[in-house]
């Protein structure tokens, strides 16, 4: 199964190595070149029948996205970087409707598109379990 996690950050690298080691092929996509070698590091770690490209693409620019090959699966794990609410806006809903766009236009859409957010809008729970029960206490905007 081919996977593209656009926004292979802190989750999208484990589940890429987590992939490629279960044999699935994988691209990771990063929005900027100093990304792509922590990608590369988890292709060559997790071992496996699988693999793991490193491309810079940006979620928020549709022609950057069609570098993308078509894939089996698209997981949407993009963060917005703490840069405020203008920038958690522009990845979260523009970034995410760009990416469901340019990918289930295509002739051979994926079967699944994922999607992981934020948990900032539950606020600082010191590690504590959060899940769909947990109060909404937003620290930021």
């Amino acid at each position: 199964m081919r996977v593209v996690v656009v926004g292979c950050g802190y989750v999208g690298l484990e589940l890429a190595a987590q992939l490629a080691a279960s044999g699935h092929a994988v691209t990771g996509v990063r929005r900027s070149d100093a990304g792509l070698d922590a990608i590369e590091a988890v292709g060559e770690r997790a071992g496996g029948d699988g693999g793991v490209d490193a491309v810079r693409a940006d979620a928020t620019d549709p022609s950057s996205l069609d570098a993308l090959p078509d894939a089996d699966a698209v997981v949407f794990a993009a963060s917005s970087g703490g840069r405020g609410a203008e920038a958690a806006r522009e990845v979260y809903v523009d970034g995410l409707e760009t990416a469901i766009e340019q990918f289930c236009g295509r002739a051979d859409p994926p079967d699944r598109v994922v999607y992981t957010s934020s948990t900032g809008v539950y606020g600082d729970h010191d590690g504590a379990w959060v899940d769909e029960e947990t109060q909404i206490e937003p620290t930021t905007e």
